[in-house]
Formats: C-alpha cells, structure tokens, sequence
C-alpha cells in the first residue's frame, strides 16, 4: 500500500517498490529513480530491494531500506517542512560501508538548474552529462567544477534538491551515460590524520540530508532555497571596487613566498600605485581545498 506524508507545501508518497514521489497541486514534480537509494560497497552499487519497512513517529516517519543483506540496511527519516520535507539518509555503523547514495530522475520535471559555477556551464545544466567527484570548489577542477560549488538542483516543475551541510564528503553525477538520472552520494568522514589512537572511534556511518523543496516553478523554488542558505549581510569595502586589486599570479606564478610577495607589496607603494587588496592567486595552501597556510 502507498504511504502518504503531508506538508503544507505538498505530498510525499513511498510507493509499494519504494520508490518517493513528490507532488505539487495534484501532479509529480519530483521522482525517485529505478531504486530510490543504494550502498557503495568495493566500488559496487548495492540497490535497495522490495518495499521498506515504515514507521511513524509524530508527523513524521521512518522508512528501513534492505540492500542486498539486511546487514546493509539504510533508513530514512522523513519529516515535513513548511516548504516541503526534510529526508535523512543514514547507512549502518556496524558495517564498513564507505557510502549511500540516492537516485532521482530527470523526467518529469525538467529540465534542472544549479550546482554552481562550472567550466562549461550549460544552460539548462541536464544538456550535457555532470560528474563531480568530490563535489567542492576548486579552480578550473578535470570535472568541470569551478570556485563556487552549490549542492542545490533545481527543476523548471519547481522542486529542488539542497544537501545540508551535516552530509558527509558529497559526490554527484547527472545523465552519466545518458542516463537521466541524477546520482547524489555521500561518503564516511575520513579519519583525521593524527588521530588521538587511545580516542574511541567515531560511531558514524554515512549520512546524507537533504532538503526537498516545493513550489509553483524554478524560481519560487530558488526562493526558498535561499531562505535556508541566506543572504549576504552586506558587501566587501569600497575600496575592492573603486582601487585595483593587485595578484601575485601575474608576477609570480606558483613560484610565491612570504619574502617575495612582501616585496612585491613594497614596490607597488614605492611607485604610488593605487592599490586595495593583495591576492595570493596559488600555492598558498598545503593541499589544494584543506584552506591551511603552507609553512613553505
């Protein structure tokens, strides 16, 4: 039998398979794929199998996925929103699994808007093939992703995916081999290096929250995404406009020290050029994303 949940935004249905169907005034908005989650297990995807099994609490519910043993079992919990619902994916601790995924489709609803800056940023963003792995900034990254990296989809029929920032490590591909899908997967934390080794280990497996937001078209549901993302609180100096920015990448490419930009920096006030901002552009970091200071 169909399991329902209300919202004052819509309706969320699991289907006897187990698939999610997100309506809007009476029509699907959003799908779930051919499954709706899976486990990565040695680079395998495991689908969830047969229906789940459901449980109510207060308004909301949870929904116990099987996948492939019922060691593996991944639970939903599924709670509404005033724009919609909140859905948190969590794959077992007791098992050694590296990561859970959900699976939606493309149609209906297309096409679909988001992500972010890209290399080749198509217009609407399902015209060409996305695979993101990791999904994080980064300048000029082999997937196409640039520095500002979004996990908000969007669809003209006017539902959005936005993950939260409490999932884990997050990876993506959308119409990988042309397969209308859309492939959102969440990774285990790693553990930190240095790791205190008398320290219990944290109990946690992969998790992956998601907003699922619902309104009348793409714009009302960009809308409501920024109610949860928010808005900037006020603008950088004047200065950054009205004077130029000087960058160390015109001078010094990834060759850049301490000594060097200093230096830099002196000749620009030496010769009375207006200046606002100094760029470091490269090689400030140790590793490329950690954002840490490289002592070198």
């Amino acid at each position: 039998m169909l399991i329902e949940l209300q919202s004052p935004a819509g309706r969320m249905i699991i289907e006897d398979d187990g698939r999610l169907v997100f309506e809007r005034g009476g029509r699907a908005v959003l799908q779930s794929g051919p499954v709706a989650t899976f486990v990565l297990l040695h680079g395998v995807e495991f689908a969830a199998q047969g229906p789940p099994r459901v449980e109510w609490h207060g308004d909301g519910l949870t929904a116990t996925y099987t996948v492939a043993d019922p060691r593996f079992a991944v639970t939903l919990r599924a709670a509404p929103t005033a724009g919609g619902f909140r859905l948190d994916w969590a794959a077992p601790v007791t098992v050694n699994v590296p990561a859970l995924g959900v699976v939606w489709r493309l149609d209906p609803g297309g096409p679909w808007y988001g992500l972010g800056e890209r290399v080749t940023q198509t217009w609407p963003l399902d015209r060409l093939a996305v695979v993101s792995d990791p999904l994080g900034p980064y300048d000029y990254a082999p997937d196409g992703t640039l520095n500002i990296a979004t996990p908000l989809w969007l669809n003209a029929a006017g539902a959005a995916i936005l993950a939260q920032e409490e999932s884990g490590e997050l990876a993506t591909t959308l119409d990988r081999g042309g397969d209308r899908l859309l492939h959102i997967v969440a990774r285990t934390p790693e553990t930190p290096v240095g790791l205190d080794l008398d320290a219990p280990p944290e109990d946690r497996g992969p998790t992956l929250a998601l907003e699922i937001l619902l309104a009348g078209d793409a714009p009302g549901a960009h809308a409501l995404a920024v109610g949860l993302l928010g808005h900037p609180t006020g603008a950088p100096p004047l200065e950054m406009f009205a004077r130029p920015i000087w960058t160390s990448w015109a001078h010094f490419k990834m060759a850049v020290t301490q000594d060097a930009v200093l230096a830099f920096a002196e000749d620009i006030v030496a010769h009375g050029y207006p200046r606002s901002v100094l760029e470091i552009d490269d090689r400030w970091q140790v590793v490329y994303g950690d954002a840490t200071w490289d002592p070198g």
